[in-house]
Order: C-alpha cells, then sequence, then structure tokens
C-alpha cells in the first residue's frame, strides 16, 4: 500500500470542521488533561486498595 498524498493533504486545516487549527489543538489539550487527571486519580484511589 503506497503513501497517497491527496487524502493526507485533504482539509489540511480543518476548514471543513469550521473550526481554526489553534482551536482543535486547544480541545485536544483539554481532553487530554481531562484523561491524565483521571488515570491519575485512580491511581492514588489504587495505591489505597486493600490487597
Amino acid at each position: 500500500m503506497a503513501f497517497k498524498m491527496d487524502i493526507f493533504t485533504l482539509d489540511f486545516h480543518g476548514i471543513a470542521l469550521g473550526k481554526p487549527v489553534w482551536e482543535q489543538v486547544k480541545d485536544t489539550m483539554l481532553i487530554t488533561l481531562w484523561v491524565f487527571i483521571g488515570v491519575e486519580g485512580a491511581v492514588v484511589v489504587s495505591a489505597r486498595a486493600a490487597a
């Protein structure tokens, strides 16, 4: 399977979503932070679990 440049460059700047790239990055960072805090919270609670 060869690399298809036209698929890679299709809507590269995210215009079809109606949001600028910086807003897409911000939204992704917020979701990543939310998941990280959730995982860290689970680790803290699991350390106190009885074996």
